[in-house]
């Protein structure tokens, strides 16, 4: 599959392809229900490896309907995620007013 530029699947040297991401069969891997204080909705997060483990950093909405980030880690990037119990990064419009 192409996407502009970007493939979206890897040639092989049989030249076939296999697919470059595979998506887990049991997403989502976290919903609003799995958050320590109430949200909305958890949208798609960045994730990277770090120090051996898997961190997440998940756009959030609260039930204003305003956006923040979480944290979240794991062993093995699929369960036992440890989430932190308030939003990592919220928004500071009285130090960044163009976030108002």
């Amino acid at each position: 599959m192409t996407m502009g530029n970007f493939e979206t699947k890897l040639k092989a040297e049989d030249n076939t392809f296999k697919e470059l991401f595979v998506r887990y069969t049991d997403n989502p891997i976290l919903t609003a229900r799995d958050w320590p204080y109430p949200v909305n909705t958890v949208f798609n997060p960045g994730a990277t490896i770090y120090k051996g483990k898997t961190l997440l950093l998940a756009r959030v909405e609260d039930r204003r309907g305003f956006s923040h980030l979480t944290k979240a880690v794991s062993e093995d990037g699929v369960s036992n995620w440890v989430i932190d119990k308030r939003p990592t990064l919220s928004p500071d419009s009285d130090n960044h007013p163009e976030e108002k």
